[in-house]
Formats: C-alpha cells, structure tokens, sequence
C-alpha cells in the first residue's frame, strides 16, 4: 500500500521503488540483491520487496541462472521513448534522410544515455551492412566513430568512469588502431576535436569503417552525434571526401537548429 506524507503530498513507496531503479540504471552489469541494496540505501529484504514488484512490472529482471537482476525490458522502452523526446532526435529525421539518400549508408544518430553512447535512431542503406548496431545499442568509446565523438566532445568527467573501465579492458588486447592507455586515449580524442569527425577503419567490426560528427545544442552543449556506417569499399572516410564533407554540413545544420552559438567549444 502506499505509505503517503501527510505534509508533502509524496508517494514514498514509489519514491523508495525509485531508489532501487535508479540503482539498477547506474551499473554497467546485473547486480546481486545485496549491492542493489547498499546502493539504494536499504536492507535487503527491503530492496526485495520493491525488486520483486519491478520484476512483476517488467522493469526489472532477474537472472534465473545467478539470481542477479537488471533493467527490464519496459525499463529500456520507457528510456527509449524519453530520448526520443528529445529535440535532437526531431531534428535529426531530416537530416538522417537526406545523408541516407545521397549516399546510400546507414546512418545512426546516438545521444549520451546512463550506460554511455546510445544509438536512438537508425536508418539503413538500399543494402544494409552486417554491423551488429541496433537501437538501444551502446556503442564503445574507443573502437568506434560514435564512442569517439562522446569521448572528444563531452566535458571529460562525464566520460572518465566509462574510459577508465574501456581502457582496462583493452590493455592486454591486440586489436590495431585502438588505445590501450589513457596518454594515446586523450592524443586520439585531441585529434578528433582538431579534424572535427571521428573515423574509425574496422576496428568495431572487420571490414565495416565509419565517420561521426558532434551535433550541439544552445550555448555550446553536445546533443548528439550523427555517425555514417558503411562497408570498407562503400565508404570514403578520408576529411577531404564527400561523405564527410556532407556529415559535417547536416550536423551543423542540425546544431544551428537546435540554436548553438557559433564558434563556442564546449567546456572541457
């Protein structure tokens, strides 16, 4: 039953309930009943009472193997459809279309969710390639065009935890083109923001290369990145070719839309 705050008004069952979500959204992983209590502040049988009703709900789940639990899938549809709100997405239907048709790629627009770069629009070329990206996907700051784009354009503390994570996972990896520490990490992420894209040649998937470009909203805040997909043969990456000639065009519009000032850089 909900317990109401005679002085307030509140619904403090469903502020505690939100207590539990929220810890559920700020980890990477399933997590045990135990750390989801911890995070939200509660007892365990406390924090099972509300996991038990958001298991019900759908917007929790839990792992029949090892009994951890995560976001459910009515969770990932109501976050999906809040970025979807968002006026960036609005704006990017147009622009999406027209680099779509030019240049027969698919396009993805991403914007920066609780798990990092999260693609929230996709439209694919006459023949799609074989690139395992989806709506809803979240996209690796290093490896690929979009991760790339978040990691050089947003204020370096809201990317830091996520790079710091990536860079340990990658250290002992052998995969070419990619960092493996936080020095060559932040020279790549310098060059992006001097060229202005991100390109990436096969490094997220063999044979598959990709550029993306920042879209900012007033004053000087990133929005989202526009990212073009392509197989290696289909897509010229190079700063001086027209594929990314025309991203840079679409995103600026896109920013001058969404009422960036020109000129501003977004703070460090």
């Amino acid at each position: 039953m909900d317990v109401r705050a005679r002085d307030t008004g509140r619904v403090k069952s469903v502020e505690q309930g939100f207590l539990v979500l929220r810890a559920l959204a700020d980890t990477a992983r399933a997590q045990t009943l135990k750390a989801l209590a911890a995070a939200a502040g509660m007892s365990p049988a406390k924090a099972h009472r509300y996991l038990a009703s958001l298991v019900r709900t759908g917007l929790a789940q839990q792992d029949a193997t090892t009994g951890h639990y995560a976001l459910g899938p009515e969770a990932v549809q109501m976050s999906l459809a809040a970025l979807g709100q968002l006026d960036v997405v609005r704006e990017a239907a147009a622009a999406m279309a027209s680099l779509r048709d030019a240049l027969d790629l698919t396009v993805l627009l991403s914007v920066w969710g609780n798990s990092g770069a999260t693609i929230v629009r996709m439209l694919e070329a006459q023949w799609p390639v074989r690139a395992n990206v989806r709506i809803g996907f979240t996209m690796p700051l290093l490896s690929s065009a979009t991760g790339l784009a978040f990691a050089a354009w947003l204020p370096r503390s809201r990317v830091a935890p996520l790079l710091a994570r990536e860079l340990r996972s990658l250290a002992a990896g052998t995969r070419a083109g990619v960092p493996r520490n936080s020095a060559r990490a932040q020279a790549l992420l310098a060059r992006v923001r001097r060229q202005g894209v991100s390109r990436v040649r096969g490094a997220l998937v063999a044979g598959i290369n990709s550029v993306a470009a920042p879209v900012f909203e007033h004053p000087h805040r990133l929005a989202g990145v526009l990212t073009l997909v392509g197989a290696a043969e289909s897509i010229d990456i190079r700063l001086e070719g027209a594929a990314v000639r025309l991203l840079q065009a679409q995103a600026e519009t896109m920013s001058r839309r969404l009422g960036r000032i020109a000129g501003a850089s977004p703070p460090a």
